[in-house]
């Protein structure tokens, strides 16, 4: 879901063996550092948003956490990878008898979009690795080769209007 401040994104990652669920990383943006995006380690969720709907690789954000919290992040647009200039975000885990659970508190502010419409469409994708089975699990169904044109779309998004800010930076 989404209001004027942020996008909102839940997961619940059910596991018949919960014993098994294996999340180690604690660096921040570590998924992302590499170039390989299929280097699956351990249990995480994955949020993709296209917000020009370009399905261009290099345009859709990336926000991932694995089962204990560590956040990684790629902003679209060929953002710095310093926080202080691609933004923050928040994400929260919760493990249990039946799994784990994740959610994601994203500001729009510290994404790309169009603001000239009210409304827009904008590609979209969830997925969840499992350590254990080495199980891959996406909402839309990419094919092995994975691709950004067989996103889902999310349809008359009402977007915030951009306010512009005057900053000076050196």
């Amino acid at each position: 879901s989404y209001d004027e401040k942020s996008l909102y994104v839940a997961f619940v990652c059910r596991d018949s063996h919960p014993e098994g669920i294996i999340a180690r990383e604690t660096v921040r943006d570590s998924k992302y550092a590499v170039h390989s995006f299929d280097n699956e380690i351990e249990d995480n969720v994955e949020f993709q948003i296209d917000p020009f709907l370009s399905r261009n690789f290099s345009e859709i954000s990336r926000f991932s956490v694995n089962a204990i919290g560590t956040r990684s992040q790629r902003i679209g647009g060929g953002r710095s990878g310093k926080v202080e200039w691609k933004g923050d975000w928040e994400a929260a885990v919760h493990r249990d008898e039946t799994g784990w659970s994740a959610e994601m508190r994203i500001p729009w502010e510290i994404l790309s979009y169009p603001s000239g419409s009210k409304t827009v469409n904008m590609g979209i994708q969830f997925s969840r690795f499992q350590t254990r089975t080495q199980i891959q699990s996406l909402w839309s169904n990419t094919g092995p080769q994975l691709t950004t044109q067989d996103m889902g779309t999310l349809k008359s998004v009402e977007v915030p209007q951009k306010l512009f800010k005057r900053t000076l930076s050196l």
